[in-house]
């Protein structure tokens, strides 16, 4: 399906604003920026990388990101080769709920992850498929790391009610308690719609 749609020229969704200062505040105001210098970052459902884009321009010292589509991939990669960067790059294609497959298991703490996120996709699953997602997420991130998780729109219930499923952000931060994140939250990047 992704790969159609990159073929068609079809893939909006980096062209609205709101994801872009979605991404900007990931950087600048959820994760600190002493954390995101010299940090090792997952990114699932990478797309075109806009995530890893952001990561390296905050001096991350390596990006790895998974996504099942190669044409998105693709572009990732181009848009990740624009930067004169000494940042280790690793895309993956493959299906982001098998990272132990795609990754192998992490055996140290600092085979981990200090920032893991998960753009714009969440609204696709049921609650029981986030589980599983974050669940496995949660053995890759260091101890002290930081899951983030993107949203398209912040109204997420009207969107993702189109898609079958409808959370809010307390449903998420109780999904995110229940798998044992101690410290949870949520912030609203842009109020505008996309249709702004």
């Amino acid at each position: 399906y992704y790969d159609k749609i990159v073929s068609e020229g079809n893939y909006d969704l980096d062209e609205y604003e709101a994801i872009w200062k979605s991404v900007a505040v990931v950087f600048d105001k959820i994760v600190p920026f002493d954390v995101v210098r010299g940090a090792r970052v997952l990114d699932l459902a990478t797309g075109r990388g806009i995530v890893l884009t952001e990561a390296v321009r905050k001096g991350a010292s390596e990006v790895v990101g998974v996504d099942i589509s190669k044409g998105m991939l693709n572009q990732a990669e181009a848009a990740l080769a624009r930067f004169d960067s000494p940042a280790t790059v690793r895309l993956i294609e493959g299906d982001m709920f098998k990272l132990s497959e795609l990754l192998g298991t992490p055996e140290k703490e600092e085979d981990k992850f200090d920032i893991i996120t998960i753009s714009h996709v969440l609204l696709l699953y049921s609650k029981e498929e986030i589980v599983k997602l974050v669940s496995q997420a949660r053995q890759f991130l260091k101890n002290n790391g930081y899951l983030v998780m993107l949203f398209r729109t912040f109204d997420e219930e009207n969107y993702s009610s189109r898609h079958g499923h409808e959370f809010t952000a307390e449903e998420y931060r109780d999904i995110l308690n229940g798998i044992g994140f101690t410290q949870t939250g949520s912030i609203v990047a842009s109020e505008e719609m996309d249709s702004d």
